[in-house]
Formats: C-alpha cells, sequence, structure tokens
C-alpha cells in the first residue's frame, strides 16, 4: 500500500490521543499499544486509522467523549497534515492478540 503520511504526522497523532486519553482517564485505563496508521479507504483516498488498545474495563469508556477524539485530534493538525477525518477503534488489550490473526487485520504494524 502506496501512502504518502509521514512518520512525524503518525506519530504526532499519537502523541496527542495519548495525552487526550491519559488526561481524561487518568489512571483508570491504560491505552497502550496506540497505532496510528495510514489506509486507503474505499473511495481511493487517504486516511489515518487510530487503534487503541485498552487494558480495563471498556464500559468506562464514555461514548460522547469517544466520539469527540477525532475533533480532538483535528484541532491541533493541520489539514496538510491529515487532509481526511480519520478514523479510530478501540479494542480491549484482551481481544488484541486475536484481532491481529484476523486476516484483514494481519497489516497493521504492531510496536
Amino acid at each position: 500500500m502506496n501512502t504518502k503520511t509521514p512518520k512525524e504526522t503518525l506519530q504526532k497523532v499519537e502523541g496527542i490521543v495519548r495525552n487526550a486519553l491519559e488526561e481524561q482517564f487518568r489512571d483508570s485505563l491504560v491505552f497502550d499499544p496506540i497505532i496510528v496508521t495510514p489506509i486507503i479507504d474505499p473511495w481511493g483516498d487517504e486516511r489515518l486509522h487510530v487503534y487503541i488498545v485498552v487494558d480495563g474495563d471498556l464500559e468506562r469508556l464514555d461514548p460522547g467523549w469517544t466520539l469527540g477524539l477525532v475533533d480532538i485530534i483535528l484541532r491541533q493538525v493541520t489539514e496538510e497534515e491529515v487532509p481526511n477525518v480519520p478514523f479510530k477503534s478501540f479494542i480491549g488489550k484482551d481481544e488484541w492478540e486475536q484481532y491481529l490473526r484476523e486476516p484483514e487485520h494481519r497489516w497493521i504494524p504492531t510496536p
């Protein structure tokens, strides 16, 4: 897959997400890893997909707040850095290894 998003942008978005999550949830949940990767969507546009692995009770994630996470990202990047609205996925730590084994997810880069 040929994508144009620089590594620095991926790292910047990861930092924005990590800081926002830590500020919102403090020590009640652990988010690791957070993986930001460019994808090509079904319409041929490049987008970022943010995979957030959650160690803790997923019920503690406030849907209203997590919905706004994309807005937090977009307020802190330029349109040149992130031209299209990113996708995000919250995945339980206990599901992460199985998630990566599924054929459609094997390409996700892991730390």
